[in-house]
């Protein structure tokens, strides 16, 4: 397994619970955290991943949320969060076999 799958697998399961909820116009290290996970599942692009939770975040958001079946509100809730989880989760253990 790579390292940087390790840490980012480790550090998300981790921080699983307690999550806040993020919406369009926050801007913190959360934010980061999430468009990190974002990044990680191709979502957007590494130079994309910063502190703000703009319009782009929001977008991608909605469309993640499509993928995994949720409601399309664009806000990073706690099914979010789990979902967002899981498929990191899901990807590390693929690159694992």
């Amino acid at each position: 397994m790579k390292a940087g799958v390790f840490f980012l697998t480790n550090r998300y399961w981790a921080a699983q619970m307690n999550r806040p909820q993020l919406k369009y116009g926050d801007k913190n290290k959360d934010v980061r955290e999430y468009k990190g996970g974002l990044c990680a599942l191709d979502y957007i692009a590494k130079g994309d991943v910063n502190d703000e939770f703009d319009k782009l975040t929001k977008s991608v958001t909605e469309l993640f949320q499509a993928d995994e079946g949720l409601e399309e509100t664009g806000i990073v809730d706690e099914e979010t969060w789990n979902a967002l989880n899981k498929k990191i989760g899901e990807k590390a253990s693929a690159r694992l076999h």
